[in-house]
C-alpha cells in the first residue's frame, strides 16, 4: 500500500505491507524502508503490482491538497521486499505522456507488460475520457513508451473516481460508474476492445445488462475473476449516501452472454465506504479491502482490513 490521502487535508508518501490477508486473522502490517528518492506524496494515484518482475508501477495523482496533478512515472523494485530492498526509480518514459491526472482508472496486463491509463481529473476543472497504454511498463524489459488509443465508437463521459478491470481472455478494459462532479454520477458499463493496443483497432462499446443493477455512484471499487469473467463491485459514495452493497456482473465482457447484475447477500454485511483499494486473489476467491471513507460530512478516513470470502457469488 503506497501513499493516499487523510481527511482531505494530508497527503501521504508512505509505503506499508500486510502479511497474512489471505486465509488468516493474524494481519501485520509492516511500514517499508525504501532506498532511492522516493515519489512527492500524492493522492489519486494509479498503483499497480507486477508479480513476474516484483515491481509496483505508479503514476500521476495529486501531489496537494486539492492539486496540482502530476505525470510522473514511478518503478518500486523488490516491492514485496522479499529478496532485498525496495528501491525507488524515478522513470521518464519516451513519448508523449498523458495530461496530469488525478483519479484515473487504471489496469495492468501482465502478459505484454502494459499499463493501461483512462479518464481522470486534472485538478483543476477537467475530466477526461482519453485512453493511454505504456509499454514495457514494468521498466525491466525495454524502455517504458507512452501511446495514445484512439478508439473508435462513442467514447465514455469523461469521469474520475471509475472503476475499472482488464479482462486477459479477451483483451478488454471493463469500466464502471465514476463521476464528473459531486452532482454527475454514472452507473453505466463500458468496454474497450483490444485495451492493450495490440491484436486490432481499440474500439468502445456500451454494454446494457439483463437485469438491474447498482445505483449511479462513484469511488467505488471493482475486482475481476477472469475464469468465470466476473465483474466484483463494491461500495461507493451517491452524494451523502456510502454505499455498502456487493453486485455481480456475470458476462461481464460480453462475448459469451447478456451481462447480468446480482446483488449479493453476505452473512456478515460489508462496511460502508468509497475511496478504498481492493484486490481478488483467485485461488481463494477472496476480495481483500483497504483504507478509504465512511462517511461524506464529516469526511472520516478508516484504516481497516476487510475480506469478502466466495467473491464471486458462485457456490
Amino acid at each position: 500500500m503506497y501513499a493516499g490521502q487523510h481527511s482531505f487535508d494530508i497527503n501521504f508518501g508512505d509505503y506499508f505491507r500486510d502479511i497474512g490477508v489471505i486465509g488468516s486473522s493474524d494481519v501485520a502490517w509492516t511500514k517499508i524502508v525504501t532506498n532511492g528518492t522516493h515519489p512527492a506524496s500524492r493522492s489519486g494515484h494509479t498503483g499497480l503490482y507486477d508479480s513476474a518482475s516484483n515491481r509496483m508501477m505508479v503514476f500521476g495523482g495529486a501531489l496537494g491538497v486539492p492539486g496540482p496533478c502530476a505525470n510522473d512515472y514511478w518503478i518500486l523494485k523488490q516491492a514485496n521486499t522479499v529478496g532485498g530492498t525496495s528501491t525507488w526509480l524515478s522513470v521518464t518514459p519516451s513519448g508523449t505522456p498523458p495530461a496530469a491526472r488525478e483519479r484515473h482508472s487504471s489496469a495492468y496486463d501482465p502478459a505484454t507488460n502494459s499499463l493501461i491509463v483512462f479518464g481522470g481529473f486534472n485538478c483543476t476543472s477537467t475530466y477526461f475520457n482519453d485512453v493511454w497504454v505504456l509499454a514495457n511498463a514494468n521498466d525491466s524489459t525495454g524502455t517504458p513508451t507512452w501511446t495514445q488509443l484512439f478508439p473508435s465508437g462513442t467514447a465514455p463521459t469523461p469521469r474520475e473516481s471509475g472503476a475499472a478491470v482488464y479482462d486477459p481472455t479477451s483483451n478488454s478494459l471493463i469500466v464502471f460508474g465514476g463521476d464528473a462532479g459531486t452532482t454527475t454520477l454514472f452507473g453505466d458499463i463500458w468496454l474497450l476492445s483490444h485495451a492493450n493496443g495490440s491484436g486490432g483497432a481499440p474500439a468502445w462499446t456500451q454494454l446494457s445488462a439483463s437485469t438491474g443493477g447498482p445505483a449511479a455512484r462513484t469511488g467505488d471499487s471493482a475486482v475481476y475473476d477472469s475464469q468465470n469473467n466476473r465483474l466484483i463491485v463494491y461500495g461507493g459514495v451517491s452524494g451523502s449516501f456510502v454505499f455498502s452493497d456487493t453486485w455481480i456482473l456475470s458476462n461481464a465482457n460480453g462475448t459469451s452472454g447478456t451481462p447480468t447484475w446480482t446483488l449479493l447477500a453476505p452473512l456478515t454485511p460489508g462496511p460502508p465506504r468509497y475511496y478504498h483499494s481492493a484486490v481478488y486473489d483467485p485461488v481463494s476467491n477472496q476480495m481483500t479491502i483497504f483504507g478509504g471513507a465512511i462517511t461524506v460530512t464529516p469526511f472520516l478516513p478508516d484504516a481497516n482490513v476487510f475480506s469478502l470470502s466466495d467473491a464471486n457469488g458462485l457456490p
